[in-house]
């Protein structure tokens, strides 16, 4: 089950959502928490039903907002995209909204957040929502500050130091007094040394 899911349109955040995916990939336990591209749904499968599942079975949805998110033109209707109730974007804040899923505004450089009368009325509330600002010159570091402060249930310990394993009983570890856990040669020397 997916607990991140990302949401983007692709002509106005496709690059930075792909930087957003390859970074998040290395703070979380596998690929398959995140959902990350419309390019998964099966042929022949509604997917109306297919992105609304796919939203329910997450803990948290970033909506990343670029300067051309709000204001994004279907060439062939030309009618703004969100006010087409079949837009995927439209789609996943809805589904995310309907069923009070935790929805992350991710503001992107120079974008901004849009107003209350600019989205459509069953995707307003998105502006109530707290956001983050991801930016291209301190992005890694952007990502990793508010990923940690998301209320996931679960994150990998993947970038948590390793505490020492304790020694085996009777044996002092040099430089223990000092305050600092004693490196793993330090510790194969105090050993060799104290049973010596």
């Amino acid at each position: 089950m997916s607990k991140i899911f990302i949401s983007y349109r692709r002509k106005d955040a496709r690059h930075e959502a792909h930087r957003l995916y390859s970074a998040l990939c290395k703070l979380v336990k596998s690929r398959d928490d995140i959902f990350f591209d419309v390019d998964s749904i099966p042929p022949g499968v509604n997917f109306v039903k297919f992105l609304d599942n796919k939203v329910s079975q997450c803990e948290v949805i970033l909506v990343l907002i670029g300067e051309r998110w709000l204001d994004a033109v279907d060439p062939e209707t030309g009618l703004r995209r969100l006010d087409d109730p079949k837009d995927f974007v439209r789609i996943e804040v809805k589904s995310a909204l309907d069923r009070d899923i935790l929805v992350v505004p991710v503001i992107l450089d120079d974008a901004r957040m849009p107003k209350t009368h600019e989205l459509p009325e069953d995707i307003r509330t998105l502006v109530d929502f707290n956001g983050v600002f991801l930016r291209a010159d301190t992005f890694e570091a952007d990502v990793d500050k508010f990923f940690s402060k998301l209320p996931l249930k679960q994150k990998s310990q993947h970038n948590l130091p390793k505490q020492p394993e304790p020694p085996p009983s009777g044996i002092k570890l040099i430089g223990s007094e000092m305050g600092d856990p004693p490196d793993y040669f330090t510790r194969q020397c105090a050993a060799s040394y104290e049973q010596a």
